[in-house]
């Protein structure tokens, strides 16, 4: 009995020392994977740190970047005490050390070279008065690294000099901007920004001139306008503006009863700008406001004075056996010249009296790689003509006026690359047969530019 006792005890214990062994290694292999995972956490620990480190890195020198980016925007440069500011969106020039004396005047030559270099523009003439004066020229320089060439000289009142500023390189990016100017007119009448007045039953004419200001294409849309009639919006273009480039928006807009008791009536639009991918965000801008003053609507019931007053004079002299009636001189030239106004007998379609007010150069005033167009408004204007560098265009009568404007036409991709000058010289109508004609000199600068974006020369 004993012997078996033995034998059995054995065969108990075998399989609890197994298990036991079985435990420990389980255990070990436990360990071991909990240690290649602390060491796998403490690793991807190890490599988001550093990562955070890095992208702090990035952000530091991208906000270097962009301090030394804002500090090259404007380039100073002095030289004989005159100092010249070069931004990317113009050139200014502070004259020091003149004679303080009346007609001092200096003549600029202004270069912008990118890909090759070009002729400059000029000369610019600037005349101020006094000890020192301060000339801006408006230039909108591409996308990209531009060199900037600078000249002036001067010989007035026994001041003779100049200086020559030649290669300040200027990196610009992309800046998008736009403009939106909206005018207004009744039937027959010249657009304006001023208040005008009609009666219920007729038509107002709105006109919003988006202008690329900036040195991006932008696409011109999303437009607004609460008081445009429902199917009267139409526009000039739909596609990409080029920098210095104009959109226009058209509509009508017919008073109501409604508008005469709100009178006057407000008006204000709204366009977006969208430049390319990459170039910018895009932007909305209203427009300045315009106001029309509606006048009560008169009924067939309303007496008319005016009318009645109007035949008393005509009976007078017969029952007096003839008296004639006399005016005054001054009296007599008002009326020649009402009655002779040419501005509301012109085939340009304007009303009223000639205006000795000359207009504005609407055209580009930045980059340029196309067609483009520039015009003079054509209210009171006899003729205008057109100079581009110096070099006479085209001269327009008001005959040849077309809603309201005389226009021409200038090839951008002919034009060789840097900054041009286009003028307009305008001669008004006269405001009476013995008046003098205002005549005037209208200006403005625009760059052609080769392409929207700058490609790096190939290095190897």
């Amino acid at each position: 009995m004993l012997a078996v006792t033995v034998l059995i005890g054995a065969a108990v214990l075998a399989p609890i020392g197994h298990a036991t062994e079985s435990g420990e290694r389980d255990a070990a292999k436990n360990a071991r994977l909990a240690e290649r995972a602390a060491r796998h956490n403490a690793r991807l620990a190890e490599k988001e740190a550093i990562s955070k480190q890095r992208e702090a890195e990035r952000a530091a020198k991208r906000e270097a970047h962009r301090l030394a980016h804002e500090a090259e925007q404007a380039v100073h440069l002095e030289k004989d005490g005159n100092v010249v500011k070069i931004e990317c969106n113009s050139v200014t020039i502070t004259y020091n050390g003149f004679p303080d004396l009346p007609g001092n005047s200096s003549a600029v030559y202004l270069s912008l070279h990118t890909e090759a270099h070009e002729p400059p523009v000029g000369p610019i003439t600037f005349s101020f008065d006094g000890a020192s004066a301060t000339q801006r020229i408006p230039v909108v320089f591409p996308i990209g690294r531009s060199l900037v060439d600078v000249r002036a000289k001067w010989n007035s009142n026994g001041h003779k000099g100049g200086f020559d500023i030649h290669g300040p390189a200027k990196e610009c990016p992309p800046a998008p901007a736009f403009t939106l100017e909206k005018l207004q007119t009744m039937e027959g009448g010249t657009f304006t920004k001023s208040q005008i007045t009609g009666e219920v039953g007729q038509t107002v004419y709105y006109e919003i001139i988006a202008t690329n200001i900036g040195n991006t294409l932008l696409t011109f849309g999303e437009f607004l306008d609460e008081h445009c009639d429902a199917g009267t919006v139409s526009t000039t273009s739909s596609g990409a503006t080029e920098p210095g480039q104009q959109v226009t928006f058209f509509c009508t807009h017919k008073l109501t009863e409604k508008d005469e008791e709100g009178s006057p009536l407000v008006n204000v639009a709204k366009v977006t700008g969208a430049p390319e991918p990459g170039e910018g965000s895009k932007g909305t801008m209203g427009s300045n406001p315009v106001e029309a003053i509606v006048k009560p609507h008169k009924t067939d019931e309303e007496p008319e004075p005016e009318k009645e007053k109007e035949k008393e004079p005509g009976k007078e002299p017969e029952k007096t056996g003839g008296e004639k009636t006399s005016t005054t001189p001054k009296q007599e030239v008002l009326s020649s010249t009402t009655t002779s106004s040419p501005a509301s007998t012109g085939k340009s379609g304007v009303l009223g009296f000639a205006s000795a007010t000359v207009p504005a150069l609407h055209g580009p005033q930045g980059c340029v790689r196309s067609t483009f167009t520039a015009y003079v408004r054509s209210s009171g204007v006899q003729s205008v003509t057109f100079y581009l560098d110096g070099h006479r265009l085209k001269t327009l009568t008001y005959r040849s006026a077309h809603k309201g404007m005389l226009s021409i036409k200038v090839d951008g991709a002919k034009l060789k690359v840097g900054v041009h000058r286009l003028m307009a010289k305008v001669t008004m109508k006269q405001s009476s047969p013995t008046a003098k004609a205002a005549k005037a000199t209208r200006s403005l600068m625009f760059v052609r530019c080769k392409s929207a974006t700058v490609t790096p020369r190939f290095t190897g």
